[in-house]
């Protein structure tokens, strides 16, 4: 489907930026590293419009840590893609 082929687009990216993370930052925790993955990844998929599948009542509890519950379903998604290509 479209949602999974944008999805395959989407953890290339992101396993290429967490590289990146993981090389520039000194120190970098995966908590850094999956952060950054997670903005990014609410950024390409708000561009894409994947957000309108998602309840407002999840896009505010949104937040900045790392407890993986707290991100938006497509965002989890997205994490424990990264994680396993890694």
């Amino acid at each position: 489907s479209l949602i999974e082929a944008n999805f395959e687009k989407l953890d290339l990216i992101l396993i290429s930026t967490g590289a990146l993370v993981k090389k520039n930052v000194k120190n970098a925790t995966n908590i850094v590293v999956e952060q950054y993955c997670a903005v990014m990844a609410s950024k390409v998929l708000a561009f894409r419009g994947f957000f309108k599948k998602i309840d407002m009542v999840e896009r505010r509890k949104y937040k900045f840590n790392s407890k993986l519950e707290n991100f938006p379903r497509c965002v989890r998604y997205v994490i424990r893609e990264y994680k396993r290509n890694f």
